[in-house]
């Protein structure tokens, strides 16, 4: 079955499965057992005892409580520490062409202020997509601040280059109402699917303002219209954007400079069959294929949709849009991306977790948080939305909900 929500607003996801694991701490219940009768009855003779008798029996019991604790230290090292330790290794994973994937499972945030939504530059708010412009310059679309991000790695401050710093909603030129998703051209201009002022804006490099390149600013079905756009794919070359019109469940070709649209996929009604799209949110162009990638959000699944063709062929996810936590099932996938080896990487967003597929199969690894639980510590996630991978393919998160970007370092 599809996906229940009936709209693709940002809210909680529901859980299908909670898993639960073991506390370490939880040895620390054992202090509060009661002290055996025949123990108390020791200290008590210990304590109306002569004083140099006094001192036998405390030096004795000062050494035995030394010698315990040194025993109870290595047991809790050995037995607890070291899984913890590993824990924060994923397993390896081999590629077909021999690579082998694994990434640090405890993230790092390198954006943001874990739990807090702020305008400040330090800050965002539901940050959503992610893209590189250089191995060390990650730009992010903040969605709730409305502007987008540019942000030197392991720097302490972002800088605006779209929108407005001060977080300023509206429908004028340099103005974003939601932007959800973006790309930059070669030349560093950036293309925002401003989603609730149904448009993409092309925001020239260090411009004050955006140019209206798809959409009239009003929501509809025509060829010149939009209806809460979500992700941007780019075919420099050609002059050729390609937008997923959310909400019309219908992918559009745009050739830049033209107002009118070419429908490419979808079109059918809201569906879960091969020739329809349910929410369709990230979006990616494979020039090798001459093909887009969807993450079909309603469906449940990553589709691959030959342009020319009238239907998709299945990546990730069920065929009939059944929604799942197993290894080979998504709930509500919002974004995904590739790495050079064409092995998939999908935001689940739903199920909390980051899944790998590796290039041709269907049965994912999770590789960063935890299938079914929601948490802001350094291993969990809370609504990821977006993703990327710098050139190391150590992988960026947007962890929407709790307001940050984390980083997954590969080793």
């Amino acid at each position: 079955m599809a996906s229940s929500n009936n709209d693709i607003q940002l809210v909680e996801h529901s859980v299908l499965q909670t898993t639960f694991s073991v506390d370490a701490n939880e040895h620390s219940n054992l202090q509060n057992q009661p002290v055996p009768s025949d123990r108390i009855n020791h200290l008590k003779w210990i304590a109306t005892a002569p004083t140099s008798v006094k001192n036998y029996f405390f030096s004795l019991e000062f050494s035995t409580i030394v010698g315990i604790g040194l025993a109870l230290l290595t047991v809790l090292v050995t037995v607890i520490g070291v899984p913890i330790l590993y824990s924060f290794k994923s397993k390896e994973i081999a590629t077909s062409s021999g690579i082998t994937l694994r990434w640090n499972t405890k993230a790092r945030t390198i954006i943001g202020i874990s739990g807090e939504a702020g305008a400040s530059a330090d800050q965002v708010s539901k940050p959503l997509g992610l893209k590189f412009e250089s191995p060390n310059t990650l730009y992010i679309a903040d969605y709730q601040n409305n502007r987008v991000q540019k942000w030197q790695i392991d720097a302490t401050n972002g800088t605006t280059v779209a929108g407005q710093a001060d977080a300023s909603i509206g429908n004028a030129a340099n103005l974003f109402h939601y932007p959800a998703y973006f790309v930059l051209d070669p030349n560093d201009n950036i293309y925002v699917s401003d989603r609730y002022n149904f448009r993409v804006q092309l925001w020239a490099k260090g411009a004050s303002s955006g140019q209206t390149i798809a959409g009239t600013g009003v929501a509809g079905i025509g060829a010149d219209q939009l209806n809460n756009p979500w992700g941007i794919a780019l075919d420099y070359n050609a002059s050729i954007i390609y937008i997923a019109d959310c909400y019309n469940n219908r992918v559009m070709k745009y050739k830049l400079g033209e107002t009118n649209g070419t429908l490419v996929a979808g079109g059918n009604g809201q569906g879960t069959t091969n020739k329809q799209l349910f929410y369709p949110t990230g979006l990616y162009f494979d020039l090798s294929t001459n093909s887009i990638v969807i993450a079909n959000w309603g469906g449940n699944n990553i589709v691959q949709w030959m342009l020319g063709d009238d239907h998709w062929t299945i990546l990730a996810g069920d065929f009939n849009g059944v929604i799942g936590s197993t290894s080979t099932l998504l709930n509500g996938p919002y974004d995904m991306v590739f790495d050079y080896m064409k092995n998939l990487y999908v935001a689940d967003t739903g199920n909390q977790r980051v899944q790998l597929f590796i290039k041709g199969q269907m049965n994912g690894t999770t590789i960063a948080g935890s299938t079914g639980t929601q948490g802001n510590t350094h291993s969990l996630l809370y609504n990821p939305y977006s993703l990327a991978l710098d050139d190391q393919l150590n992988l960026y998160i947007a962890d929407t909900f709790n307001n940050r970007i984390q980083r997954y370092s590969r080793y």
